[in-house]
């Protein structure tokens, strides 16, 4: 039964297991809920006494201020790395430090303090905080980073330090009151600053979820998963990183000003090979160019039980509907407190009383629908555009272009074109893949824990109506990365080959141009060659040659060997011309005499027949004649006999003269060809 990773007891006492912890609150100093863990690394540091203020800032920054000569210490300059070192996250992550730590260069966290151009302008993060109890404090507005790291400095849990030496007694208020404290942390663009703020105010129990946040969320990287609380460690965590690319028109090529410890961009755009064309039918000028952006969606909820929870959200806002602004303008309007994490689509009654997990799988179900629509958005231009683009590629290939030049470009345009088209489809398949990879490990591996067995009719999967909607979503995924493929295949068979083809032809005129040329360079060394001969036999020293060396017998050298040359290169044409001329006149001779005898013998005919035989015998003397002195008129002649091998002449022909008349015009046709 514990193979059975959809059902059965197994499954029931992973979800009743982990529903269980959360249900009871851990025994624990809940002042540590109100402490950072950077206050923390300051009270280990005194002498023996711990820090009796914990929420004072101004103690806070005079013991940083103490620091900051001692760069082994924790000071200004190195909150971050401070944060991020631990052997476990050294030994999980290699390049943390590198990634994160030198993404976070060059700031310190009393610029923070004072507010800067950079860190204190622009509203990018977006705090709620929620309880039941009433305890919370009222939504202020967008915030920026300054004034991010200020709200959170300040203490946000509803404890009394009275009550820390009886924690059964705030047990049992916090079960019974209701004393529910969520906070939503929504932050867009995540910046250096950003990333400062939430470190030096997240607690050590937020920490390992922060820090695989951040991480995850700066190297692009996919990733679903769900901790529960461990005996040693009572905190849960449930995190997604959803990372894609979606389609924008901007007239400005715009990579933001966000960049790693190398100077490369933390996210990318990339120029469509299609950007800038349009339909030669529309009348309509583009408003701009489209582009591809590198976006990613990383949300994570962390806390130790059911009422006490933090969720952070990290989005790459590309459009105007994911800024602090627009959510904040939403709320003004609807007089009620946001939700970015949820794109403002679950109720206000709703946020207070879900329990973190389903409130995780509901965040995950609107966001991973939202970004299914900005695939939908590229893949509907990636599949209709290479069909118009095939025609047109086509009609291109069967056309003749007056411009050689331009044509020549156009093939290596649609070159490049294809060449950019594979790249960008394998990029966007590659990252699908990713992401569907991860969805299918996370249903293998935890989504046990998000099933309700126990609250659930027998016959019922358990599984809750936000993961069937996920993975509806997550099929369509799989549909789309098919399509792509399809088209990726297309592309790499019909243009390929297409270009291939004219492409061949192209060669094809090269070859001939090279044998033309070589045909040229063989003519001009035929040519030298009795000169570079003659000039080689009148270099040796004086004496060898038999005659003397002056420029009359250099000349006949020359006339000797052209005629040499040009002998052996005309001597089989010649050869042939006089066997074929050879044979001619034997077989004229053999049909000259051979009629001649007929002549002779017929002597004794009728008056009628010889006045026949004496024209056929002055017809084929006069030919044999004419065709020795006028080889022009050959054709004239051969329609002559044949007319009389046809019976067409008013003269009264006999077979044996249509026979003879047959027999030379074969012997024509075969040896006459030579003159």
């Amino acid at each position: 039964m514990e193979t059975n990773s959809h059902g059965g007891l197994f499954t029931a006492c992973k979800f009743c297991s982990w529903e269980k912890e959360l249900s009871s609150s851990p025994k624990f100093n809940l002042g540590d809920e109100n402490q950072a863990f950077i206050d923390e690394i300051l009270n280990d540091n005194q002498d023996g006494e711990p820090n009796k203020e914990n929420d004072n800032e101004n103690q806070h920054i005079s013991d940083m201020e103490d620091d900051d000569g001692d760069e082994s210490c924790l000071n200004d300059e190195n909150v971050v790395r401070y944060f991020l070192q631990e052997e476990d996250y050294s030994q999980r992550y290699r390049d943390l430090l590198e990634v994160v730590g030198g993404f976070c260069q060059e700031i310190s966290l009393r610029d923070l303090r004072d507010g800067t151009k950079e860190n204190n302008e622009v509203p990018v993060a977006i705090l709620h905080e929620i309880s039941c109890g009433g305890h919370s404090r009222p939504y202020e507005g967008p915030s920026s980073q300054k004034q991010l790291y200020q709200k959170l400095s300040k203490r946000s849990r509803d404890f009394d330090e009275n009550t820390t030496s009886n924690v059964d007694e705030y047990m049992r208020r916090h079960l019974t009151e209701s004393n529910t404290q969520k906070r939503l942390i929504y932050v867009t663009n995540l910046d250096r600053w950003s990333i400062l703020a939430l470190f030096a105010t997240a607690t050590r129990k937020q920490r390992p979820a922060l820090i695989d946040l951040v991480y995850k969320h700066l190297t692009f990287r996919a990733s679903i998963s769900a901790i529960p609380p461990s005996p040693g460690f009572h905190v849960f965590a449930m995190n997604f990183h959803i990372p894609y690319y979606t389609l924008r028109i901007c007239t400005v090529k715009v990579e933001g000003s966000r960049r790693k410890s190398k100077g490369s961009p933390v996210r990318i755009a990339l120029d469509l090979p299609f950007a800038g064309i349009t339909d030669d039918t529309s009348t309509t000028p583009p408003k701009g160019v489209e582009r591809l952006y590198q976006a990613q969606v990383s949300v994570v909820v962390t806390g130790i039980d059911n009422r006490i929870w933090s969720a952070y959200a990290f989005i790459d806002a590309i459009e105007d509907k994911d800024t602090v602004t627009h959510y904040h303008q939403e709320a003004q309007d609807l007089g009620l407190p946001p939700d970015p994490l949820a794109c403002s689509r679950i109720m206000v009654e709703a946020r207070r009383f879900l329990p973190p997990k389903r409130y995780f799988l509901k965040v995950f179900q609107i966001r991973i629908d939202k970004v299914k629509s900005d695939i939908v958005e590229f893949i509907i231009i990636v599949i209709s555009f290479p069909l118009s683009m095939r025609k047109k590629a086509l009609v291109s290939f069967q056309s003749k272009d007056s411009d050689e030049q331009e044509a020549r470009k156009k093939l290596w345009d649609f070159n490049i074109w294809i060449t950019d088209m594979k790249s960008i489809i394998t990029e966007l398949t590659n990252c699908l893949d990713s992401t569907i990879c991860e969805w299918e490990t996370f249903e293998r591996r935890d989504i046990q824990y998000f099933y309700h067995h126990c609250e659930s009719p027998p016959n019922s999967n358990g599984r809750d109506s936000s993961s069937e909607e996920i993975n509806k979503t997550f099929d369509e995924l799989r549909n789309f990365r098919k399509e792509l493929g399809r088209v990726k295949n297309e592309i790499s068979s019909d243009f390929l080959n297409a270009l291939n083809c004219h492409l061949s032809l192209e060669s094809n005129d090269v070859a001939v141009l090279q044998k033309k040329t070589t045909k040229y360079v063989a003519n001009m060394t035929i040519c030298f060659y009795p000169l570079i001969l003659a000039a080689t036999l009148f270099s040796t020293q004086p004496g060898v040659m038999p005659f003397a060396q002056n420029f009359v017998s250099f000349a006949l050298s020359l006339f000797l060997f052209t005629f040499l040359i040009v002998l052996t290169f005309k001597w089989g044409s010649w050869s042939g011309a006089v066997a074929q001329w050879v044979k001619m006149h034997l077989c004229f001779l053999h049909h000259f005499l051979k009629m001649e005898g007929k002549e002779s013998g017929n002597k004794g005919g009728n008056d009628e027949s010889s006045a026949t035989g004496n024209a056929r015998d002055t017809f084929v003397s006069s030919s044999a004649v004419k065709r020795r002195l006028f080889p022009i008129r050959r054709l004239a002649e051969q329609t002559q006999l044949q007319n009389i091998e046809a019976g067409t002449m008013s003269c009264d022909i006999t077979d044996a003269d249509r026979e003879e008349a047959r027999a030379f015009s074969k012997s024509e046709a075969l040896y006459g060809g030579a003159f």
